[in-house]
């Protein structure tokens, strides 16, 4: 009987250690404000405007500008769900990494 204890246990502590590893291949996401108020972060969003340069990005709560000449924005439309990651400064978000919904990176501009 305690050898199934013991079996059981160490069965739940390998089935974590999965868990935990593929948790760790995405980065943490937070809220707009938490991201704004670090400087830094990952955040997970809803497209909500899209200009030449820039985009508005909301979490459900809170609204941002995500500004960047090193990212190509042709073919994003409000609507569209990202994650980004990069960091504040001024209120701005300055992107160092931005994906679709599907996991597919937005493309940069060449030479950048």
């Amino acid at each position: 009987m305690r050898t199934i204890f013991v079996i059981a246990a160490v069965v739940a502590s390998l089935a974590l250690g999965v868990v935990q590893a593929q948790e760790a291949k995405t980065p943490p996401q937070m809220r707009v404000v938490d991201l704004l108020m670090l400087g830094e972060g990952t955040v997970a969003g809803t497209v909500t405007r899209v200009g030449a340069k820039y985009f508005s990005f909301s979490d459900g709560q809170q609204t941002v500008d995500v500004s960047s000449k090193e990212f190509v924005f042709d073919g994003l439309k409000e609507g569209d769900q990202l994650t980004v990651t990069g960091t504040a400064s001024h209120g701005t978000l300055k992107p160092t990494d931005i994906l679709r919904a599907d996991g597919t990176p937005l493309p940069k501009r060449e030479g950048k």
